[in-house]
């Protein structure tokens, strides 16, 4: 039965072409206006998120190469300057080491120093000593 009322629809529809959309905008009329205004209306609100979407993206991926940009360049800063840094701290290492080197070394001359005099104040005991006796 359900074929026969579309066909009979069918054929309603080619003998009375204009007089079903007549009914339809007698019926539905400004039901479907409403409808219409209401998606052209959310057809330009979508339209302008889209271009307010599209700019601040814009601005986004701007805002994000200029910290890349911002950041290596920081990076390169902070490497050069801890590069001097550890070229001056190895400067001051190697003369602290070429000091405490010297400074050993004339230790170990005021060692030297220190016993020879010892042996000498030795023999000059026992050169006393053996006089005395």
């Amino acid at each position: 039965m359900p074929e026969r009322n579309i066909e009979s629809l069918k054929d309603t529809q080619q003998q009375f072409p204009n007089g079903i959309d007549q009914i339809k905008e007698i019926l539905l009329g400004e039901e479907i206006k409403s409808w219409d205004e209401r998606l052209s209306e959310l057809a330009t609100r979508l339209h302008d998120l889209t271009k307010l979407t599209e700019k601040r993206l814009s601005q986004l991926e701007a805002k994000i190469t200029a910290t890349q940009e911002q950041a290596t360049l920081e990076k390169q800063q902070t490497t050069t300057e801890l590069d001097k840094t550890r070229s001056t701290l190895q400067t001051l290492l190697d003369d602290f080491k070429n000091e405490l080197e010297s400074q050993i070394a004339n230790l170990a001359e005021s060692k030297v120093d220190r016993d020879s005099i010892g042996e000498v104040f030795i023999q000059w005991g026992q050169k006393v000593k053996a006089k005395d006796s």
